[in-house]
């Protein structure tokens, strides 16, 4: 497949964060602090930089191979057909992602926006733009996600903004407790909500530079780690 260089640092940047932030982090405070309780931002914190990690090595595979996507070059790294096991992997894992994205939202807007809607209709709305958006090119994906990141970023911002007036500082203490196995799954726990920065794989190869790919993935993780460990 060609990829026509239309994508910018600031737009690689932008699908990124708009893809992590999304309808998966509502439940991340409860996870965290049902595990860990007052430590709950330093699992937060701990489970970024995981994420962060398999970010970087997501980056620089695509970097090492900047015209071709993973499905492509991983024929050239594990053979042909260990990488199509693994493409098959990725087709279910992308569609397993999208399923469980799709309920979730369904849930949140039937319960707070549209109660008397049925949950299958807003579900299959979502799906048939989803679908029709991916019929376009990357340049119409990466302008999709710039058009409503401002309408992502704001209201956080904001929502973080409001509710201080409402901390206590106190809440957060003891920072550090004694290390327990349920702390350390809610880290992988955490870190699972971040997976969507798999989304890197298929951008890299359509950027005007994907040298600066690395830049894009570390502002994302910069401001997506930051909004939702202030959620």
């Amino acid at each position: 497949m060609k990829y026509f260089r239309q994508i910018t640092t600031f737009q690689a940047t932008t699908v990124l964060v708009s893809t992590i932030i999304g309808v998966g982090i509502l439940p991340l405070p409860l996870f965290a602090v049902r595990e860990a309780d007052s430590a709950a931002p330093l699992v937060t914190l701990v489970a970024s930089l995981l994420a962060f990690l398999g970010l970087c090595l997501i980056t620089l595979l695509g970097m090492r191979f900047p015209d071709k996507s993973i499905i492509l070059y991983s024929e050239e790294i594990i053979g042909k057909w260990p990488a199509a096991i693994g493409s098959v992997c990725i087709i279910f894992f992308f569609a397993i992602l999208t399923s469980l994205a799709a309920r979730e939202f369904g849930e949140v807007v039937i319960t707070s926006v549209l109660k008397r809607t049925p949950l299958e209709v807003t579900v299959v709305v979502m799906l048939l733009l989803s679908a029709i958006s991916t019929r376009h090119d990357m340049r119409t994906f990466a302008y999709i996600h710039n058009f409503y990141f401002p309408i992502l970023l704001i209201p956080a911002l904001l929502i973080v903004a409001l509710s201080l007036k409402n901390a206590d500082l106190i809440n957060l203490l003891p920072v550090w407790q004694s290390p327990s196995v349920p702390m350390l799954t809610s880290v992988f726990t955490v870190a699972a909500l971040f997976q969507s920065s798999f989304i890197m794989t298929i951008v890299i190869p359509a950027m005007r530079e994907p040298k600066m790919a690395m830049k894009a993935s570390v502002w994302a993780m910069i401001i997506s780690g930051g909004c939702i460990s202030r959620l």
